[in-house]
C-alpha cells in the first residue's frame, strides 16, 4: 500500500500525457456537487502533453454555479 504523501506527490507531477488511455478526466466543483467530463485530448492539444495537471486546476470553472475557486481534477477508469 502506498503512503498518502507519496500519492499526493505523484498526483502533483502527473501530466496530461501521463494518463493511461483507459482513464477519464473530470472537473470537480468545490462549491456544488457538479462533476463534469473534460476532454483530456483537447487539453493535451491545447497545453501540450507534458503540461502538469495541478497548475491547470486554477483554470477550471463550474458550468453549473460559475465557481472558479478550489476546483480540482478527478480521474476515473473508463466504463466498459
Amino acid at each position: 500500500m502506498r503512503n498518502f504523501v507519496d500519492e499526493r506527490k505523484r498526483y502533483s507531477r502527473l501530466t496530461l500525457g501521463g494518463l493511461d488511455a483507459h482513464w477519464v478526466l473530470y472537473g470537480d466543483c468545490a462549491r456544488c456537487p457538479n462533476i463534469g467530463y473534460i476532454d483530456r485530448w483537447e487539453l493535451a492539444r491545447r497545453f501540450g502533453h507534458t503540461q502538469r495537471m495541478k497548475p491547470l486546476e486554477t483554470k477550471l470553472f463550474c458550468r453549473r454555479c460559475g465557481n472558479k475557486e478550489f476546483n480540482c481534477f478527478t480521474v476515473a477508469p473508463m466504463q466498459r
